[in-house]
């Protein structure tokens, strides 16, 4: 619900007042999309990465299906232990 460029909001230029609801579907573990409104955004062009959030944006829903991440490689398996274990320390 913002009609410039989404990248201002990112680097907080602009603040996000209002969003439209969405819901998650976690297929890695640790990523805590569940229950926070906290992402990482890459901009890929210029090469610039920010963490982002708003009180706005915090799922209406979420579907926690352990059977969502069987398919999920190794490597990233072990980077959600990682995670959650630097978190919990």
């Amino acid at each position: 619900k913002y009609d410039g460029d989404a990248w201002d909001l990112v680097t907080k230029k602009a603040i996000a007042a209002d969003a439209l609801p969405f819901g998650t579907v976690l297929t890695l573990a640790a990523t805590g999309s569940e229950m926070n409104s906290g992402s990482v955004i890459t901009n890929w062009e210029t090469k610039e990465k920010y963490g982002w959030g708003s009180p706005a944006t915090f799922p209406k829903f979420s579907i926690l299906d352990p059977v969502h991440t069987f398919t999920v490689p190794k490597n990233q398996t072990v980077y959600g232990i990682v995670d959650i274990m630097s978190h919990t320390m």
